[in-house]
């Protein structure tokens, strides 16, 4: 047998997608209420930390931010990350990256498990105020692991969000996703407990036991999120994501960069384009053409707006959304400037 190799993006090529998504986000945030002018870089992967260049790069990001883009709209850099890297390589990054999300997967083998919670602690002493995703395994071993890593982080004080395994909605048959976990009624009252969640809609598989990614689905990083415009009553787990048809700003709120395809996508769950279809903005090879689209629909007032095509809404479910186009306009005005929209 033989070991693949294991495959990292291009430096320049990197440098490239940044300047491009910095320009992008540039000229969205033009239109964007000042309070709302503001970039989050988000690295995920694979385990973006073992890039050889991974400083070089980050360097890259803070200082063309620092000179060219730092009077117009803030930045920070968020990473998503196994915690199995070493202390060398974390050390040199704690200074680059502002918001740290951990994953903790308990089928990882023993040395990476304590390599990840050796990572937990480090940026908590450092004040870097990491949130840990528990990747609840519905194993029964493993979901008690998962209970006691919980325990651990309630005790040392430090944020965490559970994670359920597996996405399916609730009008579409769980065994077209083998990925998706099923939970016990023990383990499904601990998830309710966790997310307060109303889990009528909870679909249940042939053995009895519960698939609960069909109940609904919260924010990836714990925030809460408005249902029905009531921003008083925040809500951390939303029952329905099927917004098929819906209106959505998802192209305003986010920019994907595959770089293992060389494509540019809206969002990475979702990937709908404005066209209404599930695919990319462009390859890498086009970006000053797509500078040049998004110029135009902004300088011309012709920005469309998405129409949801799909009846599951993953990651993007925190873009601003509503049912009609009146809703809609009504609740995007107060984001960004919906002079620029054309909907028909």
């Amino acid at each position: 047998t033989c070991a693949l190799p294991i495959w990292h993006p291009d430096v320049e090529e990197c440098k490239q997608c940044i300047d491009f998504a910095f320009a992008y986000a540039d000229k969205l945030l033009q239109h964007k209420k000042p309070y709302e002018r503001s970039v989050t870089l988000n690295l995920a992967g694979g385990e973006t930390l073992i890039h050889p260049d991974i400083t070089e790069i980050l360097s890259y990001v803070r200082q063309l931010y620092e000179t060219k883009y730092k009077k117009h709209w803030t930045f920070s850099i968020h990473v998503v990350t196994n915690g199995s890297i070493g202390k060398n390589v974390l050390e040199k990054c704690l200074p680059l990256i502002d918001h740290w999300a951990v994953s903790y997967h308990c089928e990882a083998n023993a040395k990476q498990k304590l390599l990840c919670k050796d990572t937990i602690s480090l940026l908590k002493q450092n004040n870097k105020d990491p949130r840990v995703a528990v990747m609840m395994h519905s194993d029964e071993n493993y979901f008690e692991e998962c209970v006691e890593i919980i325990n651990w982080l309630d005790q040392s004080q430090i944020k965490y969000t559970p994670k359920v395994i597996g996405d399916v909605s609730v009008d579409e048959s769980w065994t077209l996703n083998p990925t998706v976990h099923t939970y016990s009624e023990n383990q499904t009252n601990f998830l309710i407990k966790q997310w307060n969640a109303d889990t009528t809609n909870m679909i249940k598989a042939p053995d009895n036991r519960n698939i609960f990614a069909s109940a609904g689905r919260g924010c990836c990083s714990g925030q809460g999120l408005c249902v029905n415009s009531d921003r008083k009553n925040l809500q951390n787990f939303v029952i329905d994501r099927n917004f098929h048809n819906w209106f959505c700003s998802v192209n305003w709120y986010f920019l994907y960069i595959d770089q293992k395809n060389k494509m540019f996508y809206h969002n990475r769950s979702c990937r709908v384009n404005t066209q209404n279809k599930i695919g990319p903005l462009g390859s890498i090879m086009q970006t000053q053409e797509l500078l040049d689209e998004l110029d135009q629909q902004l300088e011309h007032k012709q920005m469309p707006a998405i129409q949801c095509p799909k009846t599951l809404c993953g990651c993007g479910i925190c873009a601003p959304k509503a049912s009609s186009k009146q809703d809609f306009l009504e609740i995007i005005k107060i984001h960004l400037d919906s002079e620029v929209l054309n909907i028909p």
